[in-house]
């Protein structure tokens, strides 16, 4: 776990794949007052990702890519953005 952009950098250096990437949770990265999180999805935005689920008829679920989950994410972000 990474608390600051120093760390997600340091920790895609440590790891340098493709594979590696950040699923960007603002409100943990929203308690430190040091952190512009515009800034850090201007600089790093190509490694972040978005999480979804997909759940079945049981209400079982697993990850998912963010396009392919049962949230319509393109509402959600165009919501944030109106806000």
């Amino acid at each position: 776990m990474v608390s600051s952009e120093q760390g997600i950098v340091d920790l895609y250096k440590a790891v340098p794949s493709h594979n590696n990437g950040l699923i960007f949770c603002t409100r943990f990265f929203c308690v430190r007052a040091d952190i512009a999180l515009a800034g850090i999805v201007e600089r790093l935005g190509s490694k972040i990702y978005l999480r979804a689920t997909k759940r079945d008829a049981e209400g079982n679920f697993h990850e998912v890519d963010h396009l392919h989950g049962d949230v319509d994410i393109f509402a959600v972000m165009k919501a944030v953005v109106l806000e």
